[in-house]
């Protein structure tokens, strides 16, 4: 049974673009939430990628989950173009310290808080008038029902999302 929390793939497509992009904070948050969509990965896992974590020539990134286990996950092409533009054109904007691993970044320069990208997230989703609550966590169930109703096995759904 597929959980009903979910937001359809028109859905999250309308509100990514909806992102505006004219800041560094709007380029962070679509490239964010793209990766978190694109991936199905946990938040805590999205906000503890380091820079060296990403590879974007192999289109993976590599993450840490509760139990600091390693897993490596593909990451999408739309994901990936604009994770790309966000490491070369835009986090160098948001960097303070050079020595700051942290792929998501504050206005401070230091790795986002989970606050901050769920605060980020309500917002996003209340700027298209979604009727349910969307959390960080939505992106996950949303990524994985897509996954099953495009056709893609339980066993490999299980692995990506590192159950």
């Amino acid at each position: 049974m597929l959980p009903t929390s979910v937001l359809t793939h028109a859905q999250v497509k309308v509100m990514l673009q909806a992102i505006p992009t004219t800041d560094a904070v709007g380029w962070r948050d679509r490239a964010m939430l793209e990766l978190l969509y694109s991936t199905g990965i946990w938040a805590r896992e999205l906000l503890g990628l380091d820079v060296a974590g990403v590879d974007l020539n192999s289109a993976t990134a590599i993450v840490f989950d509760k139990g600091q286990k390693e897993r490596v996950v593909p990451i999408g092409r739309t994901a990936l173009r604009l994770l790309e533009s966000y490491l070369k054109g835009v986090r160098p904007f948001l960097l303070k310290n050079p020595q700051e691993p942290a792929l998501f970044l504050n206005r401070q320069g230091k790795r986002l808080p989970y606050q901050v990208l769920w605060r980020q997230v309500h917002i996003h989703a209340g700027r298209i008038g979604v009727d349910m609550s969307v959390t960080p966590h939505t992106f996950r169930r949303s990524c994985t029902t897509e996954l099953i109703r495009g056709g893609a096995g339980m066993y490999h759904v299980k692995e990506l999302l590192g159950h």
